[in-house]
């Protein structure tokens, strides 16, 4: 057998491995449906539950979310909180996508290639996205401000 055959071979044996696993771990999961307490709702309950509700009412200092927002640099400072994560997200899927692609497309050249580029392309991603936020977060020590934290 050629080497990329083999693969092929391994690759498909594991995938019919995962979904006999599957079935059977789903077969022998339990099927009885269990109780979930829920809290009864109050104007208490969403008013602890709503995002822009989130000043400690004892503390002056403290602001809420509404006041945050209000401004374009709160909106943004919201926003880098999800896009750093989600950035990181996005890295693993290209890396993997890539390993993926490198791993299936072994006999044809262009894919091989099409795989190397997308994993080097994710690094330099990963790259530029520590970069960043390390400049971010020399910004907040120089001005002492928070913009992540």
């Amino acid at each position: 057998m050629k080497r990329t055959s083999c693969l092929q071979a391994y690759t498909l044996i594991l995938v019919i491995a995962l979904i006999f696993f599957s079935a059977i771990s789903a077969l022998i999961a339990p099927t009885k449906a269990y109780a979930i307490d829920i809290p009864e709702a109050n104007k208490a309950f969403f008013d602890l539950i709503n995002p822009m509700i989130i000043a400690d009412k004892e503390d002056p200092d403290s602001t809420d979310k509404s006041t945050e927002l209000s401004t374009p640099a709160g909106v943004i400072n919201e926003l880098l909180k999800i896009l750093f994560p989600a950035a990181v997200l996005i890295l693993f899927a290209m890396l993997s996508w890539g390993g993926f692609e490198m791993l299936t497309g072994a006999a044809s050249e262009k894919n091989l290639t099409a795989g190397k580029s997308r994993i080097t392309s994710a690094i330099v991603g990963f790259i530029l996205l520590f970069c960043s936020f390390w400049i971010v977060r020399i910004v907040e020590a120089i001005f002492r401000i928070k913009i992540l934290s």
